[in-house]
């Protein structure tokens, strides 16, 4: 794990708790500061698996429409959008 991140790799959110709270914001943290941060430390952007919950809902949706009907439905996704899912999911995710 690396010093102060949540997760180091899917987050850009340094936190650092152990820093000075001061009420000057030309001295450094403030206690506005760390209140951001221990905010940003619980959104869901950064302890959610993105990649594991729209694996999950392709997988929901070919279930609920079956695979002919989910196949159909693919065909009409434009191809640079397909590319992408595919590359975020993994070739063989589709």
């Amino acid at each position: 794990m690396c010093p102060n991140l949540i997760d180091c790799s899917s987050s850009l959110c340094v936190i650092d708790f152990e820093a000075p709270v001061s009420s000057d914001p030309a001295e450094g943290v403030t206690e506005n500061d760390l209140r951001r941060k221990r905010l940003a430390s619980t959104d869901v952007v950064y302890s959610v698996d993105l990649l594991a919950v729209f694996q999950q809902e392709i997988i929901n949706l070919r279930a609920r429409l079956g695979d002919t009907a989910f196949y159909d439905l693919l065909s009409t996704v434009d191809v640079e959008t397909m590319a992408n899912v595919k590359a975020f999911m993994g070739v063989g995710g589709l």
